[in-house]
């Protein structure tokens, strides 16, 4: 079985670059777009498990897509970056979801996410048994009303890795508890640290993202800062996901969780450095 299973949403990203910030009643200029990036395979489960995997990790992704084109799109990609696709549930006659990208010029994004058929996701007796016998499970954005049952399929014995995002429909206030408290590190960004704070229960390593300047770790009350390069690109997409990946692998082997953040950032700055060379 695999040794990492990584749920939450599946996307077939459109990213654009714009001349502009969008403004009501307003055309603004698309300055850059890649035209073999229409679609382009995304959602977190993608980014934190191709990272995995390509630092080693046997990944398997517990997702849903529709039966349509993009979800081939989705599949084929994953089966690239070497991850087991037999917790990828296809739903019949339903269209996959999908993201809108909107990187404007004062650097910040605007995000339009179509769930595409939310609430209806269900786990298979497939994902039921990757999360069974799983030694690693990460939970990142995904549909909240299976926060508990996918709890519930983990192992007390396999360390569990939150990625956080404070949006009530991914994460319900009741699922919180028991999912902070299972939680072995907790990711989340600036905008969320106080959140997290305030939710978190018992002693989990905390590591917050920074963005180009780096992370910081809060282990026990003692806070440790992980540099990065500073790198421009035009589209930062999966960044913090891929960091996600590159440090659980690194942590899953016993490396102290300052270590495991470099590991991630280096797959960050690897996977954005390629993706340049690409535009």
């Amino acid at each position: 079985m695999s040794e990492l299973v990584v749920t939450g949403y599946a996307s077939l990203d459109y990213p654009v670059s714009l001349a502009g910030t969008v403004q009501p009643n307003q055309t603004t200029h698309i300055a850059h777009r890649d035209p073999s990036a229409w679609p382009r395979v995304g959602g977190s489960p993608y980014y934190v498990g191709a990272a995995a995997s390509r630092a080693g990790m046997d990944v398997a992704p517990i997702s849903w897509t529709g039966d349509d084109a993009p979800a081939e799109v989705f599949m084929d990609a994953c089966k690239q970056a070497g991850l087991s696709t037999g917790g990828i549930q296809s739903l019949t006659g339903r269209r996959s979801p999908v993201c809108l990208l909107l990187h404007q010029s004062d650097e910040s994004t605007a995000c339009l996410f179509d769930p595409a058929f939310p609430g209806e996701e269900k786990l298979t007796n497939q994902q039921i048994t990757l999360l069974e016998n799983c030694a690693h499970a990460c939970i990142t954005v995904g549909p909240g009303h299976l926060i508990d049952p996918i709890l519930k399929c983990v192992p007390q014995s396999a360390q569990i890795y939150w990625v956080a995002k404070n949006d009530r429909a991914a994460f319900p206030d009741e699922a919180l508890p028991s999912l902070s408290e299972r939680s072995s590190v907790i990711f989340c960004n600036r905008s969320e640290r106080d959140w997290v704070g305030r939710n978190a229960i018992g002693s989990p390593i905390i590591v917050e993202t920074l963005g180009a300047e780096g992370c910081r770790i809060t282990q026990n009350g003692h806070e440790q800062f992980v540099p990065t390069k500073p790198m421009k690109v035009r589209d930062p997409t999966g960044a913090g996901d891929t960091f996600v990946g590159g440090f659980v692998h690194a942590f899953s082997k016993k490396t102290d969780p300052v270590e495991a953040a470099k590991a991630g950032t280096e797959l960050a700055h690897d996977m954005l450095e390629r993706r340049a060379a690409n535009e």
